[in-house]
């Protein structure tokens, strides 16, 4: 399961990519650099935020302002002659450009985020809402959503699947630095032994209650 999605004329990349082992690569591509971050599926909240906005104030602004500008012109060019006009036709130049500045403010005020974070609340990654298109990133949060809810943590757990997942941890520690190769076996071996032991006793219970 994959998702990219590509933003401005330089060439800025952002992927998401689900492995076969429950982990998530998140890359983030820009011109010649390339930072990437990994993170165990049961690490993050599958309660992901959108956030939506847009500065209606600097819309309306920028409206009025060009309004003005237009008006100044019209009556500057129509009733007046030069040089009387000047000063119409100049204000109308400021507020044409009052407009403009107010324009872009408004543009990049429209803020469509999804934001995905740890089980504490840290932030891990966000994805654009809308690219490459509104409906393809809301099927691909829901997918990783229900991706992340069925790694659970309780009683139902089968001991194969126990194993399998703390597996995984002790695994992601070892390649991040945190554990050396010989804490990493022993924590395997540990996992190994807990997880066996749990079905030896199981069944020895089974063989007593036949015999």
């Amino acid at each position: 399961m994959e998702i990219i999605q590509k933003v401005g004329v330089f060439g800025r990349k952002f992927s998401v990519h689900i492995t076969e082992n429950d982990e998530l690569i998140f890359t983030n591509e820009k011109l010649f650099n390339k930072n990437t971050s990994k993170y165990l599926l049961d690490h993050i909240d599958p309660l992901y935020e959108s956030y939506k906005q847009f500065s209606m104030a600097a819309a309306i602004t920028s409206v009025i302002f060009l309004v003005l500008a237009i008006s100044l012109y019209w009556y500057g060019t129509t009733y007046l002659t030069p040089p009387n006009d000047a000063g119409f036709l100049f204000m109308s130049v400021i507020f044409f450009v009052a407009a403009l500045i107010s324009g872009v403010k408004a543009i990049r005020s429209r803020l469509n985020v999804v934001c995905f974070n740890s089980h504490d609340g840290r932030r891990l990654f966000s994805l654009y809402g809308n690219k490459p298109s509104t409906k393809e990133v809301e099927v691909f949060c829901n997918n990783l959503k229900i991706q992340i809810e069925r790694i659970r943590y309780n009683g139902e757990i089968s001991n194969e699947r126990l194993s399998e997942i703390l597996g995984k941890h002790v695994n992601f520690l070892f390649e991040n630095g945190i554990l050396s190769e010989s804490e990493r076996q022993t924590a395997l071996n540990k996992i190994n032994n807990k997880t066996k032991l749990n079905v030896v006793e199981l069944s020895s219970g089974n063989k007593d209650k036949l015999t």
